[in-house]
C-alpha cells in the first residue's frame, strides 16, 4: 500500500471512531504526516483535535476561535455552550461591548441558564449610558445594585430614586435615601422633596423632647383605659401644670372613646390625683440628695421648682375634666400619702419629684400599701438627671425599691431626653388587685 493510500486509511479509521474516543496523539501524528507530504488537514479531523484542546484548556481563547473557524468552514452551527464560552471571553476583554453581552444573554437563555447578576448589571450600565431615558433599565440597575450590595454612582442613584418617589410617593425609605444622595452630591433638596421628607432639619426645635413627654403621657393614659388597668391617674410634682393638663385631656378623650372598656372590666370611674407642695422643693435632707449635682449647684435648692397654685392647677385641668374628677392633694408626699383612704389604687403614676427622697416616699408608700394595679404604668420624668448617675434621684429610689420589694415589671425604655417608663405587674394571688 503506497503512502497516500495509507494516509487515506488512517483518516478513514479516525473518522470512524465514535465521538469521545478521539486520541490527540493519533490525530497529531496524522497531521504531521499530512504536512510532511504537503497535504491539507481535513477540517473535520482538525475540529476533533481542537475540541480536545478546548476541553483541556477552556480558557484558551485562541483555540476556541480556531474551533469556530473550522465549524464555519464545514457549514456547521456553533454549539450554544461553546458560543457562550467564547462570548464570556469577549465580554471580559471588552466590557463596553453591549452587543456581545446581549448575544451572550440570548445564548444562555436558549440553554435555560440564569444570567449572572454581575453581567446583567454590566449590560444595564451600558444601556443606561447609551439610553439615559430608559426608565426601566435604570430602575432594574438600581434594584440589581441593591441586591448585590454594590454602590451605584450618585447621579444614577438619584435618577432612579426620583422615579421611585414619583411613582410611589408613600415610599419613605426611598424619599429619605434621595435626600441623602442629593446631600452627598452637594445639591439642594428641592422644595417638593423636602416637604414630603419625614426627616427635615427645619423641623428640629427645642421643644421636641417636651412634645415626646406629652405624647408618652397621653398614650400611657390610652394604654390604661384601653387595656383595662384598674385605678386612678396620679402625678407627683405638678409645677407648671403642663403634664397635668396632658393627663386631664387624655382622660377626657379616652374616658369618652374607651369608656366601654372600663365598663366591660368593671372598673370604677377614674380620678386625676395631683400631688404637690405648691411651695417648691423641700430642703435636701439625705446625703444622697445633698450630694446630687443638681442640688449642689442650686438647680434643685429648697423652694425652687415652684409653679402654679393649687387653684390655678384646678382651673387648668378644669378645661378638660369636671371638678369632681380632679383631686388636688397639697403638701409633702410623706405627709399626704398616709391620709389617703385604704384601698387606694393607681393605674398610672407619673413621678416628677426631682429629688431622691421625694421619689422614694412615693414608691415606698405604693409598695407597702399595694396601691398599684396589675399593669400600672409608672413614669419617671427626671430619670436621667444628675448625669444619669444611678446613685442619685429617681434612679436611686427605684433601685432601692427593686432590692427591697422585688417587684415584677417591664422596662419600656426612655422617652423625652431624661425620662423612663415601666409597667408594673402583680402575681395572681388572693387579695392582690388587678
Amino acid at each position: 500500500m503506497d503512502d497516500t493510500a495509507n494516509l487515506d486509511a488512517r483518516i478513514a479509521a479516525l473518522r470512524a471512531l465514535p465521538a469521545g474516543q478521539d486520541r490527540q496523539d493519533d490525530l497529531q501524528a496524522l497531521f504531521a504526516a499530512l504536512r510532511a507530504r504537503g497535504m491539507a488537514i481535513p477540517p473535520d479531523l482538525e475540529e476533533r483535535s481542537v475540541r480536545l484542546i478546548v476541553a483541556a484548556e477552556p480558557e484558551n481563547q485562541g483555540v476556541l476561535q480556531r474551533l469556530f473557524e473550522l465549524l464555519a468552514v464545514q457549514g456547521k452551527e456553533i454549539p450554544p455552550e461553546l458560543e457562550e464560552q467564547a462570548l464570556l471571553f469577549i465580554a471580559r476583554d471588552r466590557p463596553d461591548d453591549l452587543g456581545t453581552l446581549l448575544r451572550l444573554f440570548e445564548v444562555m437563555r436558549l440553554q435555560g441558564k440564569a444570567i449572572p447578576l454581575d453581567l446583567e448589571e454590566q449590560s444595564l450600565r451600558l444601556i443606561v449610558r447609551d439610553r439615559p431615558d430608559d426608565e426601566d433599565a435604570l430602575l432594574r440597575l438600581f434594584k440589581m445594585s441593591r441586591k448585590q450590595g454594590k454602590a451605584m454612582p450618585a447621579e444614577l442613584e438619584e435618577q432612579a430614586l426620583r422615579l421611585i418617589v414619583r411613582d410611589r410617593p408613600e415610599d419613605r425609605d426611598s424619599l429619605l435615601r434621595l435626600c441623602d444622595v442629593l446631600r452627598v452630591q452637594g445639591k439642594e433638596i428641592p422644595p417638593e422633596i423636602h416637604e414630603r421628607s419625614p426627616l427635615r432639619i427645619s423641623d428640629l426645635h427645642p421643644f421636641m423632647s417636651r412634645q415626646d413627654v406629652f405624647r408618652t403621657l397621653y398614650l400611657a393614659v390610652e394604654y390604661v383605659y384601653g387595656t383595662g388597668v384598674e385605678g386612678d391617674i396620679a402625678e407627683f410634682g405638678t409645677m407648671t401644670g403642663w403634664s397635668a393638663e396632658v393627663l386631664a385631656k387624655a382622660m377626657a378623650t379616652f374616658g369618652e372613646r374607651l369608656g366601654y372598656a372600663d365598663l366591660a372590666h368593671g372598673i370604677a370611674p377614674r380620678r386625676l390625683m395631683l400631688f404637690d407642695s405648691f411651695v417648691g422643693l423641700p430642703a435636701a435632707s439625705t446625703d444622697i440628695d445633698r450630694n446630687a449635682l443638681h442640688v449642689r449647684v442650686g438647680l434643685w435648692a429648697e423652694r425652687t421648682c415652684s409653679g402654679l397654685t393649687s387653684e390655678q392647677l384646678a382651673r387648668l385641668c378644669g378645661r378638660h375634666l369636671p371638678a369632681e374628677q380632679v383631686r388636688i392633694v397639697e403638701g409633702w408626699f410623706s405627709e399626704t400619702l398616709p391620709t389617703l383612704p385604704e384601698g387606694q389604687v393607681f393605674g398610672l403614676v407619673h413621678i416628677d419629684s426631682d429629688l431622691y427622697e421625694s421619689a422614694r416616699d412615693v414608691l415606698v408608700w405604693m409598695f407597702e400599701n399595694d396601691a398599684y394595679a396589675d399593669g400600672c404604668a409608672l413614669l419617671f420624668d427626671d430619670w436621667d438627671c444628675n448625669r444619669a448617675s444611678p446613685e442619685f434621684g429617681e434612679r436611686k429610689a427605684w433601685s432601692e425599691i427593686v432590692d427591697r420589694f422585688n417587684p415584677q415589671f417591664t422596662d419600656c425604655g426612655p422617652y423625652g431626653f431624661v425620662s423612663r417608663r415601666f409597667i408594673l405587674h402583680r402575681p395572681r394571688v388572693t387579695g392582690w388587685r388587678g
